[in-house]
């Protein structure tokens, strides 16, 4: 809604969306001099509008489509209006406006509740409940009429996102039996080490590196002079800081509500499972007024009150200890400058010098240009980043977190209808979904174009597509490169060689000892051999590792998954230990590490052998995974425990079905015989793998109408509509026609 008006004149225009935003920060900018204006000289006033004007994340944040800029300005607006309601009491219209701002605000951001609460309470204490009441009922109202309609008139697809309130309240860095509190306290730990040179000093030299590809030799040697004195900077900063809050306390009126926002917002902040340094820019403005009327302060004691003849050239102060942020922002110009005039150009001649910055390689809009004369209108697109959206419309995009399970970005692609897959280069020849594609059992990956870190999928069933076999990844185990450590420890992790994989992975992250996927693979590691203490060390880097936030949620399943292995292994009961163990083998499974599941069911089925919900499931991964001949074990098992349970009867005849395709050729009887197996695994509740058999049905014979209606039918069944009209366009298409 904020965006509309701008996409109203241009829709779907970056640019335009940009310098809306950039509007938002100037009117920012203009009601932070006016707030400062109100305690301050005019002098003083523009030096700290200065201030916060030429710091580089004002500047970067002013131009990127976030909430930062209008939240900002919403921030300063409703300061003004608190001075003003609680210097006069009377100013009805001051009211009205702060309490619109605050019902709105929380819908820009979850984390302005802070200043609705401090307002609030603030109200409480100067003894005015009505007014209180005002402000949390007007809130509370807006924001309950918003969920209502997103959740309830609208509704949630299942695919959503949660909202970042639910989000903030989930176990990340803890077990999910772990009391809150103790979880709000690693994180709280683990975020003041992230942030402690930002809050440290380097807010007011914000030095966003990442946005700097080419740095000159001098912005080198400011940034690491900045870097050495960013502790004299908090040393002087600190105090000035801390004193002007408690005179903002005792002197202004709305001080106490200032006050309680800076508390509740820097809480949540450090409390957050997401590290990200945009967050610290509401701060800014209030360091600078505190910082302001301690400085102010001082100069009216009588050993500094020469110095208030000065005051008049705080501007040129503020302008001279400006200038380590004038050569950043001129370096971060420079490099989109460069960066624009041929994004191609740009990145191949600095993508090999520092693989970690993929701001500027990233050209989405010479891509959306290839897909526009490539890709069909109706097409869906895959991809892990939203930004491709505005230069592909009206092709659809599905958005699949590059971290998501394997199973579920199968499913997510099938169940879409995804015909294309855009993946992004992360650094050396390792791109998102890197693994998934790699190890996917269902589809194969055809690259057909790529653009500086941008690469192209074609997206083939392995069985619709009969050439889609020669599409079978290749690792490339180049030991002498990160890319090729990686790869080779994930093989050696997967097929158990651990120690081996434990040295790939180490190795790996001595090139590149930042890199969010080598973590996750390395906590993976520890996870399958149940060694808690390194599996929670690592957690506890990615969660302050910047790109990290895509693995946190797998990582957290799987430092859970392991918890509870290690407790089962330690229950002295046969059948509670297998159940505890079997819960265990079942998430791995849903978790894409089916090699791992199996040879858990497999330990559980040999120290139970009357386990029976255990041999169901070992008989059906391993039927999956090509061990027919264990397969035929368990089934024997099964039969001679209970010969007439359904589920049972449904293996014995698949497995009669899957027998007979050895001996018969006729592309019709199999075809048939596909059919009545997928019927199988449709009664019990075994979806994906029904679809599968539909889907080697249309094998035998892709110009069988019927074998491409039996499968719509199957997907319209499963409720997957979206997937079955797919299924109708290919056949029209490339099918039967």
């Amino acid at each position: 809604m904020v965006l509309a008006p701008s996409l109203v004149l241009f829709p779907l225009s970056l640019s335009a969306a940009k310098i809306w935003t950039l509007l938002w920060g100037v009117l920012a900018l203009f009601l932070f001099h006016q707030w400062l204006r109100r305690t301050f000289s005019a002098s003083t006033a523009l030096a700290g509008t200065m201030l916060l004007a030429f710091n580089p994340m004002t500047l970067v944040l002013s131009t990127e489509v976030l909430s930062e800029a209008p939240f900002l300005c919403v921030l300063m607006w409703a300061f003004i209006l608190l001075d003003r309601i609680t210097e006069d009491p009377s100013d009805k219209r001051s009211l009205v406006i702060l309490v619109a701002l605050l019902s709105v605000v929380m819908l820009l951001r979850e984390v302005a509740v802070m200043l609705v609460i401090a307002v609030s309470l603030l109200f409480f204490i100067r003894r005015e409940p009505g007014r209180a009441a005002l402000v949390i009922g007007g809130a509370a109202a807006l924001y309950g009429v918003w969920l209502f309609r997103n959740l309830v008139l609208v509704g949630t697809p299942l695919t959503s996102q949660s909202t970042n309130l639910r989000f903030v309240f989930e176990h990340v860095v803890t077990p999910p039996d772990a009391p809150l509190a103790m979880e709000m306290l690693t994180r709280l730990w683990l975020n003041i080490q992230g942030f402690g040179s930002q809050l440290g000093g380097m807010l007011f030299y914000s030095v966003p590196t990442t946005l700097v590809t080419l740095p000159s030799d001098f912005f080198r040697t400011v940034v690491n002079l900045v870097g050495d004195v960013r502790f004299i900077v908090m040393a002087l900063v600190t105090p000035l800081m801390v004193g002007g809050v408690i005179l903002d306390v005792r002197t202004a009126p709305a001080g106490p509500a200032r006050l309680l926002f800076l508390l509740g917002y820097l809480g949540i902040v450090l409390t957050y499972p997401i590290h990200d340094v945009r967050f610290l820019l509401p701060l800014l403005p209030l360091m600078i007024y505190t910082a302001f009327l301690s400085i102010r302060w001082l100069m009216l004691r009588p050993f500094l009150h020469r110095l208030r003849a000065h005051a008049r050239f705080a501007p040129v102060t503020a302008a001279v200890l400006l200038f380590p942020n004038y050569v950043c922002i001129a370096e971060i110009l420079a490099t989109n400058v460069a960066y624009r005039s041929d994004p191609g150009a740009f990145h191949d001649r600095t993508h090999t010098r520092d693989m970690f910055r993929t701001y500027f390689s990233e050209p989405w809009g010479l891509l959306g240009a290839w897909i526009q004369a490539h890709v069909p209108d109706d097409a869906v697109i895959a991809c892990s980043a939203k930004e491709i959206v505005p230069f592909i419309a009206p092709r659809k995009v599905l958005e699949i977190n590059a971290g998501v399970p394997l199973p579920i970005f199968e499913r997510m692609l099938r169940e879409n209808g995804a015909e294309y897959l855009v993946a992004v280069g992360i650094w050396e020849n390792i791109t998102s979904y890197e693994f998934a594609m790699a190890e996917s059992r269902r589809f194969r990956f055809e690259p057909i174009h790529s653009v500086a870190n941008l690469h192209v999928f074609r997206i083939h069933s392995r069985w619709l597509t009969p050439q889609a076999d020669r599409l079978g990844w290749t690792f490339q185990f180049d030991t002498t490169t990160a890319a090729g450590l990686l790869r080779k420890g994930r093989w050696d992790m997967l097929h158990h060689r651990y120690a081996l994989a434990d040295s790939a992975f180490q190795r790996a992250e001595a090139f590149m000892p930042q890199q969010p996927l080598i973590l996750f693979q390395r906590l993976l590691l520890n996870t399958f051999r149940e060694d808690s203490a390194q599996a929670v060390q690592v957690l506890g880097r990615m969660f302050s590792t910047a790109r990290a936030t895509t693995y946190l949620w797998a990582a957290r399943q799987h430092i859970d998954a392991m918890n509870a292995a290690r407790f089962g292994r330690r229950i002295r009961v046969p059948q509670q230990r297998a159940m505890q163990l079997y819960d265990v083998a079942r998430l791995y499974w849903d978790l894409g590490y089916s090699y791992q599941s199996y040879a858990l069911l497999q330990d559980i089925v040999r120290t139970d052998s009357t386990f029976f919900t255990g041999l169901l499931w070992t008989w059906h991964y391993g039927i999956q995974l090509g061990d027919s001949t264990g397969a035929a074990r368990r089934l024997g098992t099964l039969e001679r425990m209970d010969a007439s349970n359904p589920v049972v009867a449904s293996f014995r005849r698949i497995t009669r079905e899957a027998t007979r395709l050895k001996t018969v050729t006729d592309p019709r009887e199999r075809r048939d015989i596909r059919f009545a197996i997928a019927r199988e695994y449709e009664a019990i509740e075994l979806p994906e793998e029904a679809l599968d058999e539909m889907e080697r049905a249309i094998s035998e014979n892709p110009a069988d109408a019927e074998s491409w209606s039996a499968y719509a039918a199957l997907l319209d069944r499963l409720g997957k509509t979206r997937a079955a009209a797919h299924v109708r366009k290919h056949a029209s298409v490339s099918g039967p026609a």
